[in-house]
């Protein structure tokens, strides 16, 4: 799944140090799935994060989410669980 959050008045910088602190924080999570019959699954998720910043360059709201899902691609094709920025 995909989802966009938007952090108005924010350095590209401090987007990338949010995303990569979300990012460890989903990789070191246990995630835990109770079973209608048998024991919890245990299960670990990554996730590929694409940071995107506001530009002159961006002049509307499709180009700056195809900014960002380009970055988001870039991040699962060179790897995964990275952001990329």
């Amino acid at each position: 799944e995909e989802f966009v959050v938007i952090l108005p008045n924010t350095s590209i910088a401090i987007s990338k140090e949010l995303a990569e602190r979300l990012r460890q924080r989903i990789a070191g999570h246990t995630f835990v799935f109770d079973q209608t019959s048998g024991p919890p699954v245990n299960h670990r998720q990554t996730v590929s994060l694409g940071v995107y910043q506001l530009n002159n360059s961006v002049t509307t709201v499709e180009s700056f989410l195809e900014g960002a899902d380009q970055r988001l691609y870039n991040a699962k094709s060179s790897g995964r669980n990275k952001v990329v920025a």
